[in-house]
């Protein structure tokens, strides 16, 4: 009954990034449920190394747990945010992984 996907092609060269609107800074449930989601996909959340708005990081990337990444933050005078550009220096396909999809449905829909 239980369908397999294989993640391994799905999810080892995806890379999200964007205005979370979450301060990465905080500890909170609003910052950990995209880091648990981001692990239970093999993938990691990569904080900037400074705040994107005054000390706040709500800016930031979601890759491939493998890859190393870096980012300059450059300040922006049209905007409330500050410009954040990433630099993919090494992408390394994630481990092989698998998930069980419960609801027939679902896996039909998969």
């Amino acid at each position: 009954m239980w369908k397999r996907l294989s993640l391994q092609t799905t999810v080892q060269n995806t890379f999200l990034v964007g205005d979370y609107n979450i301060d990465l800074r905080k500890s909170s449930p609003e910052k950990q449920l995209p880091i648990n989601q981001a692990n239970s996909l093999g993938l990691k959340v990569d904080s900037p190394s400074c705040g994107t708005r005054d000390e706040a990081k709500l800016d930031f990337l979601v890759s491939p747990k493998k890859s190393v990444n870096t980012c300059m933050v450059y300040g922006m005078n049209d905007s409330d945010h500050d410009a954040v550009v990433w630099e993919l220096n090494e992408v390394q396909a994630i481990d092989h992984k698998r998930i069980n999809i419960v609801n027939k449905r679902l896996s039909d829909e998969v």
